[in-house]
């Protein structure tokens, strides 16, 4: 777990170097196809140019004022210093840059022959050299049903060849810099320090801005980029205008100085289609010329590579950074951006939240360590307190005035789950496989790819090769799963004077117990002494793929019921994990709720088991992490997931609301698919002696008594097929879904709202859903240790990007 959460938090690192990029960035003012330099040591190289007509170009030297007509009091600047609650993260370098010249839309529908170029002679044979050289294109803000419109016949006959993913997911925020950056570094934002275009970094008291001097100090840059990794490998490299590529990391930068040391491996983007859609929308005519124009490039590239015979022999990923998203011009906004952050100086950002929370729809507010996992937003001094994250189509601008409509017809930096925040992904060459389909994934997995087909090992990273290890011809063995162990299991004790002992506590089953129940809870008891045959029994059914286990020292008991499994704290007397299976018939079951509560009398009253008290004015729910309406269909069921070894304190509108929500999608799930696995537990997230020492950790504020968990958590897992399992589940094969296995999990704020940001519940939950990997990471825990270590990652990298079908 350590090395996980390490991962999450690298620290900030950076780079020196000279001032470089607006001079270049000036020279190149509109470039609509690509300089590629590409070569080894052994001679293979060529120059493809293809620039823009002379209308392009003069509209470009206009300047960077994609607003011509708004009126100066409605354009926001920003300070390098807050105000007591200051926004932040509202300009993007995209818009500074030149427009392109308008055009009608064209109708290419085959691969057009790009224009006659004079290519250098090859002195050695191709495909000559391991590992083959690598080209990463990136073309800025294209969408990934750009793919769709008919003006794509070279990438899509590139596609078809190689490898393709359905689409790629941006990163949070889905801005043009973090994006490129965590591309190339596998990083998160909040781990190698760009989390915005712009941004405000209270430690330095200045405001970063990419094409000013900050885009080469060292200061601002973190982690360590794929060049980087690769000149430590003696690995020559190239690069043009990418994020970064203009500052020393460690003394490193893209080393390329022409022939005769030719580069192996080349980062390039491409702006233009960026550039059109921040102008004119990603519907226009301008767009889709554009999405011509940078076909054609690619198209020049491909045709390069095959006039040299090397069309095999050098591997090439085609990519973006982000999405965009239409007609922001005709909404009202009230402050510029996608995604708004409010500094807090010496205020209290709940007050902030609170006062801003739920007046309007068109956007949710967070403070940013209630932001969803799956953001990734959190610890970073330059992420603002308050983060807010408008609905798409909509802006958040600093100063409201009602007059004021933004200008351009695309921008970027909303959710990244939105369908138009999608790019995409496409790989071909002697590395990846042929006409290969891939699921969709996250983009900060790429730099794995690229450390692999180069052959070199990676940084420190976010990312897991593991999930696209299907592309790769030769991915390699997959690495292990960090080692885990197994929870020591509490019995009903051996010594009957003992368990008489427990059994006589008068406290131990709380007030409000109907009678008919009480009478059957020696019955219920005696259910909990199982023999090991049935513990086994009760594994098979509830975790075929064997009970998670431990990745750090955690002092816990596993408690095995018929129909549920638990990992109980000792530590924090909730349940860590609990686990079961639930049937289309179980979720159909109808006994009436019977509210007996009671101590576990396989643990110790002294040291390990909450009690009636614990509970009793406590002002929280008694929150079942096994539900009993999972387990009315039988009355032995039903009773023991009263037991208090199955609860967790929680708010009661959390309980009444997100809590009970889930636990309905639960059956309603069961019902659809025929059965589903869910796993449930408790998260007490923060330092641990700030959790020991603060009363407001604890039920009655009684610290080492029971904890209040900070969030919650459910794990679903389901067959990709629906096919009827066997009647019996003793019966049940080892793996019931054969490897073929989908997931859904969500980690829930313990917040007092029963509809937080005023949310329809499958947008609230799916706001929420993170990956089971992360989970694993906050809770030390590994949730399918006997699943092959390619399985794993398979099913534990991915976020959800919809809900399951109801």
């Amino acid at each position: 777990m350590e090395n996980r959460i390490e991962r999450e938090k690298l620290e900030v690192e950076g780079l020196r170097g000279s001032n470089k990029a607006d001079a270049r960035r000036k020279n190149i003012i509109y470039v609509v196809g690509g300089i590629l330099v590409i070569g080894v040591v052994f001679g293979l190289g060529f120059m493809i140019g293809w620039f823009a007509n002379q209308r392009g170009v003069n509209q470009g030297q206009q300047g960077g004022n994609l607003c011509p007509t708004s009126s100066p009091t409605a354009q926001s600047t920003y300070s390098t210093k807050p105000a007591t609650t200051q926004s932040t993260n509202s300009a993007t370098p995209e818009q500074s840059t030149t427009a392109p010249p308008a055009t009608t839309q064209p109708a290419t529908k085959q691969p057009t022959t790009p224009p006659a170029t004079t290519l250098p002679p090859i002195t050695f044979p191709p495909c000559s050299i391991t590992p083959a050289p690598l080209l990463v294109i990136s073309l800025n803000g294209f969408r990934w049903d750009y793919l769709n419109r008919g003006q794509t016949p070279n990438i899509s006959a590139f596609a078809s060849k190689g490898t393709q993913a359905d689409y790629m997911k941006p990163v949070f925020p889905t801005q043009t810099l973090p994006n490129l950056y965590s591309i190339l570094t596998g990083l998160y934002p909040v781990s190698h320090g760009i989390v915005a275009d712009n941004f405000y970094d209270p430690n330095f008291q200045e405001t970063f801005d990419f094409k000013g001097v900050n885009g080469t100090q060292e200061k601002w840059w973190g982690g360590e980029p794929i060049w980087v990794t690769a000149n430590k490998n003696n690995i020559t490299t190239a690069s043009y205008f990418w994020p970064g590529d203009q500052a020393n990391f460690q003394g490193y930068h893209p080393n390329y100085r022409f022939p005769p040391n030719m580069p192996q491996l080349i980062t390039m983007t491409f702006d233009q289609v960026q550039l059109a859609g921040a102008r004119y929308g990603p519907t226009s005519n301008e767009v889709n010329q554009e999405i011509k124009n940078i076909d054609n490039a690619i198209g020049a590239i491909t045709q390069g590579l095959k006039q040299r015979n090397a069309e095999h022999c050098v591997n090439v990923i085609i990519t973006s950074d982000h999405g965009k998203y239409i007609d922001v011009d005709k909404n009202q906004v009230v402050n510029q951006g996608a995604f708004g952050g409010i500094l807090v100086n010496g205020g209290n950002a709940t007050e902030v939240v609170s006062k801003i929370k739920g007046r309007s729809s068109k956007f949710t507010v967070f403070k940013k360590e209630d932001l969803p996992f799956r953001f990734h937003y959190r610890n970073n001094t330059r992420i603002p307190d308050v983060i807010v994250v408008m609905v798409d189509g909509y802006l958040v601008r600093r100063i409201y005035d009602a007059n004021y409509t933004a200008c351009g017809l695309a921008t970027s930096g909303w959710d990244n789950l939105e369908k138009d925040m999608r790019t995409i992904f496409m790989a071909s060459g002697p590395g990846f496989h042929s006409s290969k389909k891939i699921k969709p994934f996250l983009n900060i997995q790429l730099y794995n790819v690229m450390t692999k087909l180069l052959g070199i090992k990676p940084a420190k990273n976010n990312g897991v090769l593991g999930s696209l290890r299907a592309m790769l011809r030769n991915p390699g063995v997959a690495t292990p799963q960090a080692p885990s162990q197994p929870g020591p299991v509490c019995r009903i004790p051996a010594d009957t004077a003992l368990f008489e002992d427990r059994a006589r506590c008068s406290s131990c089953v709380c007030p409000y117990c109907r009678s008919v129940v009480k009478a059957n809870l020696t019955l219920y008891n005696q259910a909990l002494n199982m023999t090991t045959q049935e513990e086994s029994a009760a594994q098979m059914m509830n975790f075929p793929w064997g009970i998670p286990e431990y990745r750090v020292s955690l002092d816990t008991c596993i408690l095995y019921q018929n129909h549920y499994i638990t990992s109980y704290s000792n530590t924090y007397r909730v349940p860590w994990f609990v686990g079961y299976e639930i049937t289309t018939k179980e979720a159909s079951g109808f006994l009436k709720r019977n509210d007996c509560f009671r101590r576990d009398l396989r643990l110790s009253i002294a040291s390990q088991a909450s009690n009636c008290t614990s509970y009793s004015r406590s002002g929280y729910d008694r929150g079942h992490m096994a539900p009993n309406g999972d387990m009315n269909f039988d009355a032995e069921a039903q009773a023991n997931t009263y037991l208090l070894s199955n609860i967790a304190p929680q708010i009661h509108n959390f309980n009444a609301g997100p809590w009970l929500n889930l636990e309905s999608l639960t059956r309603t799930w069961a019902k659809k698919y025929g059965s589903v696995y869910v796993l449930s537990g408790s998260l007490v997230l923060g330092d641990r002696n700030k959790i020991w020492s603060d009363p407001s950790y604890w039920i009655h504020g009684a610290i080492d008594t029971v904890v209040l968990p900070t969030h919650f958590y459910k794990i679903f897992v389901k067959c990709q097929t629906t096919k009827k399992m066997a009647d019996s589940k003793n019966e049940k094969a080892i793996d019931p879904c054969q490897g073929k296995i989908d997931v859904i999990s969500f980690v829930l704020p313990h917040l007092n709202s029963r509809k937080p940001q005023g949310q329809l519940t499958d947008v609230y939950l799916l706001d929420h859903t993170t990956s089971i990997r992360d989970i694993e990471a906050l809770s030390g825990i590994n949730f399918f240790p006997n699943l092959p270590s390619q399985v794993q990652d398979e099913i534990e990298v991915p976020v959800a990007s919809e809900m399951w079908a109801k």
